[in-house]
């Protein structure tokens, strides 16, 4: 049982975990973003990031148990059709370690962008991910710009604009 002390120190560490993962985590702010070679979950094609050098990337990171990841899916997809002609991709990486249950997930939403799965984990890694949805973006040279953990309605807004933002044309 916690002491009165150390339930608030906890409750204090959580509200902070929590308040963290709803805004931009810096944490990543303009490093280069790892390479990640995965398997397509539907096709089973190899995809790797270093592909899509020269493009603005949206990376996400999502689960078929994860609530978030089912609001944020049409978002994606809308997204993905306003800015793909200007020289944007998304790359959804799945994490279920059944990959039944990431296509039965994703299937239903008719998604026009690549679809991969990580069920080994090794791209959650290399991400340092600690909830889903967790998503980045990824700048024409391949450095990380943006990334945030969570999808909430509000989150459209900074998201667009930062796509907006990277997407303009030089």
């Amino acid at each position: 049982m916690l002491a009165k002390g150390n339930l608030f120190s906890v409750s204090l560490m959580l509200a902070a975990s929590f308040a963290l993962g709803a805004c931009n985590d810096q944490r990543f702010a303009s490093q280069q973003a790892p390479d990640l070679d995965l398997p397509g979950l539907i096709d089973q094609q190899p995809y790797s990031l270093s592909r899509y050098k020269g493009q603005v990337v949206y990376l996400t990171f999502w689960a078929s148990w994860c609530a978030p990841c089912r609001k944020e899916m049409p978002f994606l997809v809308d997204m993905y059709r306003r800015y793909s002609g200007e020289g944007f991709e998304i790359l959804a990486v799945n994490v279920d370690v059944d990959p039944q249950a990431g296509q039965d997930f994703i299937l239903p939403f008719n998604v026009p962008f690549p679809v991969l799965s990580d069920s080994e984990s090794e791209a959650l890694k290399a991400y340092r991910v600690e909830g889903m949805p967790t998503h980045f973006i990824i700048d024409r040279e391949g450095a990380i710009r943006y990334s945030h953990m969570g999808f909430k309605e509000e989150d459209k807004k900074a998201i667009l604009e930062k796509v907006g933002q990277l997407t303009e044309k030089e």
